[in-house]
This record gives C-alpha cells, sequence and structure tokens, in this order.
C-alpha cells in the first residue's frame, strides 16, 4: 500500500523547544489529562538541561502539559516553556527523563495519570532506568520525585524506560491499569542487550517498585533489545482479557520479532519462549518490533496491531515499512501475515521509526500516522509524518 497522505507541519501550530539540542518533540502524547473532555498535549524534551532551582545539571530532560482550554493555538511560534500549563523536571538523579511517555488508562474516579520514562534514573551512583506515574493534579513545576510510583531496574545500564504503556489492565483483572516499561539493554544470564520489559499492577503499586519485585519480568535473548517498544492495547488474541506486546528489534540479526503474551500476565522469569503469539519480521537489518501500537482499523471489533520496520531495505533503498496485523494473534506469524504493508517511496524514510492510532475523523476506525524522520524533500533530510485515513485503507 503506497502510503496516502503526508502531514507537512507549519507555524501556524508549532510548539517549540526552549533550548538548543533539549530534542522536544521526543514523544509526544495526546488525551484529556485535565478532564475537561479535551484532548490535550504533552510534549517530552528528555535531552533539555534545566533543573528547577539548580545549575550545571546535563541532560535531566522536561515534561511540557498544554491543557487544551487554556491555549490560543492560532498563535504561530509557541515556546514550550512560556506556554506550558505544567512541567515536569528530571534532575541530576533522573536523567533523559521522558525519553518515552504515555498517558495512563482512565478509570472509574480517578483522573488521568501520566507515566514517563526516565532510562538515566539513578539508584544511589549508578544508571540504573526506570519508570515514573504521576497524578493529574494541577503541577505549574514539579520535580520528578514527586510521584505516585515508580519502577526501578535492579541491574545497571538496562535503560528501563526506554518505552512506556499503562493503558491495559494486563495483571489484575481488576480494572486498573498498570504500567509497563522496557529496558533493551538490559542484560539476562550474562547475555548483553537481552532486554527486559516488566509490568507493575496499578492497583498495589506504591512508592519505588523495583524490577525485582515487579508482577511480571520478560527477559529476552542475546542482543534481542526486547522492550524497545511496550504495548498494552487490550485484548489483541480475542479471549476477554488485556495483552501485553513486546517488541525485540534486535533479534535474529536485527530482523527483528513481536511477542504477544496473552492476559493477565505474570511471572518473574518470563522468556519470549512463553509468548502465546509472535510475528517475525521479514529480513535482516529491518528492525521489526522497533515501534508498535494498537486500534481497531477495520470495525470488527478486534483490535488490530500496528508494527514499525524503520530499516527495511527493499531492492537497493532503505525505506522503512508499517504493518498492520489483524485478527487474533494466536502461534506463529510472519510479516507476511500483515493485512496491510506501508511502504514509502522516499529513499531513508525511516517509516515506522514512529507509529500511532487515533480517530482523526467520525468513522468507527482507528487511522494510522507513521512517522519517518530520515525522509528527504528537496535534498534535505526533513522527516516526514505520513496520515493514513481509515477512509483511504482497504
Amino acid at each position: 500500500v503506497n502510503l496516502p497522505s503526508q502531514l507537512y507541519l507549519d507555524d501556524n501550530f508549532t510548539l517549540m523547544g526552549n533550548a538548543a539540542s533539549e530534542f522536544a518533540g521526543t514523544d509526544v502524547a495526546l488525551g484529556d489529562y485535565d478532564g475537561d473532555g479535551l484532548d490535550d498535549i504533552v510534549l517530552s524534551a528528555p535531552y533539555a538541561s534545566f533543573v528547577e532551582g539548580a545549575t550545571g545539571a546535563t541532560h535531566t530532560g522536561i515534561v511540557y502539559i498544554f491543557h487544551n482550554s487554556s491555549q490560543d493555538w492560532d498563535q504561530p511560534g509557541y515556546t514550550a516553556t512560556t506556554y506550558a500549563d505544567a512541567k515536569l523536571y528530571g534532575g541530576p538523579a533522573a536523567g533523559d527523563l521522558g525519553t518515552s511517555i504515555a498517558l495512563v488508562g482512565a478509570e472509574p474516579g480517578v483522573g488521568r495519570r501520566l507515566a514517563v520514562g526516565i532510562p538515566l534514573l539513578r539508584k544511589g551512583s549508578s544508571e540504573v532506568g526506570g519508570a515514573c506515574v504521576y497524578e493529574s493534579d494541577a503541577w505549574g513545576a514539579r520535580s520528578w520525585e514527586a510521584v505516585e510510583y515508580c519502577v526501578v531496574s535492579a541491574s545497571e545500564e538496562s535503560w528501563l524506560g526506554w518505552d512506556v504503556d499503562a493503558l491495559g489492565d494486563v495483571v489484575g483483572g481488576d480494572g486498573v491499569s498498570d504500567l509497563v516499561a522496557g529496558g533493551p539493554f538490559a542484560s539476562y544470564l550474562a547475555q548483553g542487550e537481552s532486554g527486559l520489559a516488566v509490568v507493575v499492577d496499578g492497583s498495589v503499586a506504591s512508592d519505588k517498585v523495583s524490577t525485582a519485585d515487579a508482577a511480571a519480568r520478560i527477559y529476552g535473548s542475546s542482543s534481542d533489545e526486547l522492550g524497545s517498544a511496550v504495548l498494552s492495547p487490550g485484548d489483541i488474541d480475542g479471549d476477554g482479557y488485556d495483552d501485553l506486546v513486546v517488541g525485540a528489534p534486535g533479534r535474529d540479526t536485527v530482523r527483528g520479532s513481536v511477542f504477544v503474551f496473552s492476559g493477565p500476565v505474570s511471572g518473574t522469569s518470563l522468556a519470549v519462549t512463553g509468548a502465546t503469539g509472535r510475528i517475525d519480521g521479514a529480513q535482516v537489518t529491518d528492525r521489526f518490533g522497533d515501534a508498535l501500537a494498537g486500534g481497531d482499523t477495520d470495525a470488527d471489533g478486534q483490535v488490530d496491531l500496528v508494527v514499525g520496520a524503520p530499516q527495511a531495505i527493499r531492492g537497493s533503498a532503505s525505506v522503512g515499512e508499517a504493518y498492520v496485523f489483524r485478527g487474533a494473534i494466536v502461534g506463529a506469524w510472519s510479516a507476511d501475515d500483515a493485512g496491510l504493508l506501508f511502504e514509502a517511496g522516499h529513499l531513508d524514510g525511516g517509516v515506522g521509526y514512529a507509529v500511532a492510532t487515533g480517530h482523526l475523523d467520525d468513522d468507527d476506525r482507528a487511522d494510522i500516522l507513521l512517522g519517518a524522520p530520515w525522509s528527504y524533500d528537496d535534498g534535505f533530510q526533513t522527516g516526514r509524518l505520513y496520515v493514513g485515513m481509515s477512509e483511504d485503507l482497504p
């Protein structure tokens, strides 16, 4: 399927970082964070080197929150620190805060909360990585330490928090959203960069939870980079329970694989061999599973899985690809089983580096967004966001 449309950005709607090299926009999230019925924008800048009331800290990270109801979106050239309604600051003990962000699933009587990945979170003098959940009260400016709860890696340099998600009730069956975090550079049984994915039971979590005490821990094999992408999209295998999906883009000489664990998920030393569903990438170097998203793209009531393979090479061109898998994912699948395949025509596009689903129109089918940061336009590597509107898709 040729990508049907491209979204070019202009200065009528721009959120800018505050300083050079803070990488504002590394991750974004949309959702009604303040409970007013309007979707708000959450924007991260993990390389920002600033701490409220302190100097000398580098790559601490900032997360900006823009409440829809308080913004005048017609103003060009927004600056994040000027117009943000709330800010969350990292610190010397919490580096690269905001590498990943996700809104926590809505629950009765509980406001939307925010999950934030902090892959350089420190424990003592060691960089171990972690992910934290923050309540949705009025922030103003808040330190990273004002958490509802965190999960902290038990090992050094795991980069736990590289990706986070918190939409599904993966472990409990109690209706409370659980925190899922990936640490793709964790080593297990001396296997380098095997990767790790952990699930923390949102109904019982408090303060700082070690990965050793998580409700579920899943490990990859050597060089799998398991946990580069994590997803709790709901019921993806059709059994009525929320499931867990984990990407391992380094597996099999960077061919990549995606693993589905049928919910409820539990166990402290789960291997990928225990997955109930598996999808393997098409060719080596594809990095299949580098990005994941879930949504009902064909309005059949079943959650479909979108998988990015940003380094896919077809012919002599590195273009990247994205796949949509429909139906209950159980057993062994391959990239050839995809219901849809998206491939760009631009060299070095990196299609599938980021993927997302949402409803941009008023029909019942999810629309698909695909990031292609390495795409060229008129000789410049500008990047693109491709939008696959449901009305244009099979």
